[in-house]
């Protein structure tokens, strides 16, 4: 049976000799020339560097979309395999880069899979291969948007994945004209990027390729239904000054030089979350202590009408303390009606507790690493707020910008934070600091959501605000999706209370998956991930595992499908 290293790689990701030594637990020295064969694979893998430096041999390496002309070895010892790796039973796999010092730790980008199309006799000898395309599965089906979740989610999409495929998107920002602005994130889309469900660039690339069905690869056609969706594209001179700022920012001043702004449209999408803030005074409740036991609160409204999905901040006020700021973030999961309070909360009162039943709401609490958030450190993003200024009642509106800037300073909105513990290899998160828990997490959604766009699911993020990840539709089927990534083996995974919940309680809607192995590159200022391979249980049932009452700890069943 073959054994092919393409199974571990992923095309389009960056991986340094280092990353795929530790992958492949190779120890061979010679994986640093220019054509290697893996012991116990039926793959070659082909290193190029297309600009050599001044003490390399001076081969020609050219990437040119598909085909790929370079020169083998002087001696030619490998050719063999090039030429007849079909015979062979070979794989011939394409590691490329531009320059030494286009990725860090030396990387290359991973091409995937090339064959043999001709060669001409040397020394060297010049080869040219042609990259190897699945034409069934590289084909897209576009559709257009029809509902405002579907926009939001490609505009996300769309700076989620900016910096893997910047020229693509620098070409793209200098030719759109029609712009979607999304006022809940401050994020701009580009109309004819965000006018079809399910876009990333995968899917884009293939489209600007011709490698499309379905509805035209037109900006007319996706400007009609972004226009069906959202109301007509107008004018709209602040936000050309902000969506200036950002291409500036993103791409350099060159990028805008000769662009007439004038032109420029734009389309703001509503608020779907609002943002409120709740004062407490220490003095009358002690917010502290119920906060260190608690995982959700009610809270008595004098005013506002917080609708679920809404976020929310507790301000404490003063009182007799020294004191007063930020001391919890929370996401309303209750509209407000007439209900009593709790016996468990009504005991943190310090003086006789309101009237019951009353008008509340109920929040649950977002574990936040950074909290207190204390005026006096932070007077620039606190004294502002409504809450701070307020001389009376207890529940206060906030600025989307207001609330993105306290989620910035208290941490990041983080429902998976594992405990730091020792390392084990094969867990989840044991060992690595917050900044790298976060990247796994984002690297570990990017695949996921990917891989159900592919799937011909339409993709939702719904991290932030349920207790799974993904809500995948596609047609009249419903799917939950709950993705982990570790660096390690993937041998078991944490789960919160509410993990579990709901995977018992959605059993045969809910899959979970997997991203493990996954490499971490702390060379650069941030932390990034690369590499790593999947494992889908679809459908997932959580009791056919092992599960551990410490956070919780899964302990998977076994290999259902992986690549």
């Amino acid at each position: 049976m073959a054994i092919h290293s393409s199974e571990k790689l992923t095309p389009g990701q960056i991986y340094s000799r280092n990353e795929l030594m530790q992958l492949f637990a190779i120890s061979d020295a010679t994986i640093r020339t220019g054509t290697f064969r893996p012991d116990g694979h039926d793959s070659v893998w082909l290193f190029m560097t297309e600009e050599k430096s001044s003490d390399r041999t001076p081969y020609v390496d050219r990437l040119d979309g598909d085909n790929l002309y370079f020169e083998g070895q002087t001696k030619g010892r490998t050719d063999l395999w090039l030429v007849r790796h079909r015979e062979l039973g070979l794989e011939l796999l394409v590691f490329y880069r531009k320059s030494k010092k286009e990725y860090s730790d030396y990387a290359f980008r991973y091409e995937g899979p090339f064959e043999y199309v001709s060669s001409e006799d040397g020394p060297p000898t010049k080869f040219h291969l042609r990259r190897v395309r699945n034409r069934e599965a590289d084909v897209v089906s576009l559709q257009t948007v029809h509902r405002v979740g579907q926009v939001r989610e490609n505009i996300r999409r769309f700076h989620r994945d900016v910096a893997n495929n910047f020229a693509r998107a620098q070409s793209l920002a200098q030719q759109t004209t029609y712009w979607v602005y999304d006022a809940e994130s401050d994020l701009f889309g580009p109309g004819k990027f965000v006018g079809y469900q399910g876009m990333n660039f995968t899917r884009y690339n293939s489209a600007v390729d011709g490698r499309s069905t379905g509805a035209s690869f037109d900006g007319a056609v996706t400007r009609a239904a972004i226009e069906a969706t959202l109301g007509a594209f107008a004018a709209n001179p602040e936000l050309a000054e902000e969506l200036d700022a950002w291409m500036v920012a993103t791409f350099g001043a060159a990028t805008v030089a000769g662009i007439n702004r004038g032109k420029w449209r734009f389309i703001a999408l509503d608020t779907v979350v609002h943002y409120w803030a709740f004062v407490c005074n220490p003095d009358k409740y002690d917010v502290t202590s119920a906060l260190a036991v608690l995982d959700e609160l009610c809270w008595t409204l004098d005013r506002g009408d917080p609708k679920t999905g809404d976020r929310i901040i507790i301000w404490q006020a003063k009182g007799s303390s020294e004191n007063r700021g930020v001391v919890a973030l929370g996401e309303v999961i209750a509209d407000p009606s007439v209900m009593p309070e709790p016996e468990s909360e009504r005991q943190f009162w310090q003086v006789p507790p309101p009237a019951d039943p009353a008008r509340r709401t109920r929040f649950r609490i977002l574990q936040m690493p950074n909290l207190p958030l204390w005026e006096a450190d932070y007077p620039e993003e606190l004294s502002g707020l409504a809450a701070a200024r307020a001389r009376g009642g207890t529940g206060f509106t906030l600025e989307p910008q207001q609330w993105r800037t306290i989620v910035t300073l208290a941490g990041n909105e983080d429902r998976r934070a594992v405990p730091q513990q020792k390392h084990i290899a094969s867990g989840q998160g044991y060992g690595l600091s917050p900044a790298e828990r976060k990247t796994v997490e984002r690297y570990a959604q990017q695949l996921a959501e990917d891989y159900f766009i592919q799937k011909g699911f339409d993709v939702d993020d719904v991290s932030s605000t349920s207790p799974y990840d993904l809500h995948c539709c596609r047609e009249a089927e419903e799917l939950r999706v709950e993705v982990k990534g570790t660096t390690g083996d993937g041998g078991s995974v944490f789960l919160t209370r509410n993990e579990v919940e709901h995977a018992r309680r959605h059993r045969g809607r809910i899959a979970i998956f997997l991203v493990r192995n996954i490499v971490l590159d702390r060379t650069a200022p941030q932390p990034v991930a690369r590499a790593g391979n999947h494992v889908i249980y679809w459908p997932w049932d959580i009791d056919q595992g092992v599960l551990t009452p410490l956070q919780f700890e899964y302990q998977l069943p076994g290999d259902h499908s992986s690549t």
